[in-house]
């Protein structure tokens, strides 16, 4: 989001500039106004990589919290599957279940 923000930011300074090249170009005055165009174009294509770079931070982001959830569920059905074997309890269906439970369900 912070990168978002900078790039839609610098994307206005860039358009300004451009915009003041384009207006003296148009008037007539724009041959000595070279340095604005190429800093406005630098300017815009920084501002497109920091956009890439925000939306690519995003979906790590996003990326990392599925897998840590994931993690999280993973160990909680082993300890749950730890905690059933040391009490003669079976883990089926996320069910946990005793021996004749399992024996009726089985059949």
């Amino acid at each position: 989001k912070v990168f978002l923000k900078i790039s839609f930011a610098l994307l206005v300074i860039g358009t300004g500039i451009g915009l003041r090249f384009l207006f003296d170009f148009i008037s007539g005055d724009g041959e000595g106004h070279i340095q604005s165009l190429i800093l406005a174009s630098i300017i815009i294509s920084a501002s497109f990589q920091l956009g890439l770079f925000g939306l690519l931070a995003d979906a790590i982001s996003a990326n990392r919290k599925i897998n840590e959830e994931l993690l999280y569920r993973m160990k909680k059905i082993q300890y749950d599957q730890l905690n059933a074997k040391k009490e003669n309890l079976y883990l089926v269906d996320d069910l946990l279940l005793t021996d004749r439970e399992k024996q009726l369900k089985d059949k």
